[in-house]
């Protein structure tokens, strides 16, 4: 038998408060557990990663690959096992099998008190690539990266995890209170202020077309931010939207819609589904997610001639409601006035982000405006198209690529700059973001390809880098339609 021994340490605000419970969610059976304890997992892969919620702090083990068993040794040892590997001389600890497709066990780790910000880990069985962070902003047991690597869906393959407290005082993280946000609303404050409008009152809005020669019809006011690091501003937020949002003529535009299995109702377990199989006013397909934009010319052409790339289906394990095949737009949102190099830097919503500094010196919206209109501070967008693909090689990782800092500088050589505003679905033609006019685009003109598994693994690093929330950000969101040239800057190539 080949044996992986794991330390999993769990930061708490204080090591001696640690409790902790096995729930079933089965039969809602649980069992105190503590610092010693220990998981094993027989003939499964765990994959563990980091996500904070409100409530107590959990460890959940989600539906394997194929069914498995849930006992405990006499010794306390909780043990998931292949089903296939069999139970041994184990207690039975929930009575149930897992099939392939279902069981979440969860076990809650709380001190009996509330703190701000907890953490939970998720222990899922499936994957190779791992990491334990513990408390928010903190990173630990990178070392399981290899142990997971390791493990093979095999009987004689073992992990087991040994469950400890760390031994030194983490109350302070515990404790921490996220910046960004008023306490009493959950958001920043000035989101109020920068509400949806009319179009008729708004200020010049995206997604534009950026089609080279495209001309738009509005003045902004403010000429675009040439170089966002120039002017202090870092990545606050990383998302994207189902289909492109923008336009870009004979690239990602209207006439390469096509259908792919995911943009049907068929299927229930699709995350993606079209709502009530009908079309908005507009034409466009409205998903269970959200509106979808344009698909990309070389989404259309892989589909139409059944490409080896984008045949298979990835088995995501961090990213939820995406497919291969594809388009998705993807957007940086950037600011002066993010919480830059902290452990809070990343945000999600992306504009508690953006407004950080002004939610910290309890700015108005007068104030902020000004600051942003005579540049003392700036906010911008990167964006940048991608199909996501599954060859066979790799070819599109793009492994040097730091995606989360920014858009992919290799790939954006043909692009746009343009002033406008926000963007997403809640806004289209008659209904314009509040936000219009103060928002510099960076906008990439081309579609490329990216690979799921370089897709899943941004993911999975969204669920670990921030102290704040980040996993609603890791399923697409709805796409605006391209906005009306009348409200539109005229976007320019530097």
């Amino acid at each position: 038998m080949n044996k992986i021994l794991v330390a999993l340490a769990l930061l708490t605000p204080s090591a001696s408060a640690m409790s902790c419970a096995l729930d079933t969610s089965v039969d809602g059976a649980t069992t105190a557990i503590g610092s010693g304890s220990k998981i094993r997992f027989v003939g499964l892969t765990p994959s563990i990663t980091r996500h904070h919620t409100s409530g107590a702090d959990q460890v959940v083990v989600t539906g394997a690959s194929s069914a498995y068993t849930v006992s405990t040794d006499a010794d306390g040892t909780i043990v998931y096992s292949k089903a296939a590997c069999g139970d041994d001389d184990h207690d039975d600890h929930d009575n149930h099998d897992h099939g392939a497709d279902g069981g979440n066990v969860v076990m809650d780790e709380s001190d009996g008190a509330a703190s701000a910000g907890p953490s939970w880990l998720r222990v899922a069985a499936a994957g190779a690539a791992c990491s334990v962070p513990g408390a928010p902003g903190k990173a630990l047991g990178l070392g399981l990266l290899a142990a997971g690597a390791r493990a093979a869906d095999m009987c004689d393959e073992v992990i087991e995890v040994e469950i400890h407290t760390s031994d030194h005082d983490e109350s302070a993280a515990s404790e921490a209170v996220n910046p960004c946000i008023d306490a009493a609303l959950g958001y920043a404050p000035l989101r109020d202020d920068l509400a949806n409008v009319p179009c008729d009152d708004a200020g010049a809005q995206s997604a534009t077309d950026v089609t080279v020669g495209a001309v738009g019809e509005m003045d902004p006011g403010l000429d675009p931010i040439e170089d966002y690091n120039a002017m202090g501003m870092c990545t606050v937020n990383i998302h994207w939207h189902i289909g492109a949002e923008h336009r870009s003529e004979g690239v990602y535009d209207e006439t390469f819609d096509f259908d792919h299995p995911a943009l049907h109702d068929d299927d229930a377990h699709r995350k993606l589904a079209w709502t009530n199989g009908k079309q908005r006013p507009n034409g466009r397909r409205k998903l269970a997610g959200g509106r979808v934009g344009h698909m990309c010319k070389n989404a259309k052409d892989m589909h139409d001639a059944n490409d080896p790339m984008v045949a298979n289906e990835y088995d995501w394990k961090y990213c939820e409601g995406m497919h291969v095949g594809l388009t998705y737009e993807f957007h940086w949102p950037h600011s002066s006035l993010g919480a830059c190099q902290t452990e809070w830097q990343y945000q999600y919503h992306f504009l508690d982000g953006v407004l950080c500094g002004a939610t910290q010196g309890n700015v108005d919206i007068a104030t902020a405006s000004a600051l942003l209109s005579d540049r003392t501070h700036g906010i911008g967008v990167e964006g940048q198209v991608y199909t996501i693909v599954n060859s066979d090689d790799g070819a599109h990782k793009h492994a040097t690529w730091s995606a989360l800092d920014g858009w992919n500088k290799e790939l954006a050589t043909d692009y746009a700059w343009y002033q406008g505003s926000t963007t997403g679905d809640a806004a289209d033609n008659e209904i314009c973001r509040g936000t219009g006019g103060l928002v510099t685009w960076h906008q990439d003109r081309q579609c490329h390809l990216l690979e799921a598994s370089t897709m899943d693994n941004i993911c999975r690093q969204m669920l670990v880098i921030s102290a704040d929330d980040m996993s609603p950000d890791v399923a697409p969101h709805g796409a605006r339609e391209t906005v009306s040239a009348s409200l539109s800057d005229t976007p320019y190539t530097p």
